[in-house]
């Protein structure tokens, strides 16, 4: 079997890149169900309807369970953005967006996630929180996903 790419730790082979494709495929669905659910529920909620608020949260719950997952496993496929990231000097990230938007996207992903798990622990104050930080993450999610696609393309 012959290496697709090399780099200085490691090889990447052709099993190991449909992995990744399947993970960021996941990843992409799950999350994009994420938001669409979350948005609808917020809609139906405010509209007092019963019935479609605990489908879509059922929807929502199992959607955002898959991101997170699939979000954990994203960031420890690609772990060597984080360890790059440390080495840089923090002086040198305003030359790379990347650098940028990296951390603020992280710390959105945690705060997404950890107010999720204490909506469900009952902690209900944190769902407009949750909201916001949901919505900025969909709007960098989205951005994330084209720039990816556009260097995919190339």
């Amino acid at each position: 079997m012959h290496p697709i790419a090399t780099s200085k730790d490691k090889t990447i082979r052709p099993a190991g890149i449909r992995f990744v494709a399947v993970l960021n495929s996941l990843l992409a669905i799950a999350f994009m169900v994420t938001i669409a659910s979350g948005i609808w529920l917020n809609t139906a909620w405010r509209d007092d309807s019963a019935e479609l608020v605990t489908s879509l949260r059922t929807w929502h719950l199992v959607a955002g369970i898959v991101s997170i997952i699939s979000g954990c496993m994203h960031i420890w496929v690609n772990r060597g953005w984080y360890r790059h990231l440390l080495q840089v000097e923090p002086s040198k990230w305003y030359c790379v967006v990347q650098y940028r938007l990296m951390p603020v996207f992280t710390m959105l992903f945690v705060a997404v996630a950890v107010t999720g798990i204490l909506i469900l622990c009952g902690l209900h104050g944190l769902i407009s929180f949750h909201q916001g930080c949901g919505l900025l993450i969909g709007v960098f999610a989205i951005g994330h996903m084209v720039a990816r696609l556009k260097a995919l393309i190339r």
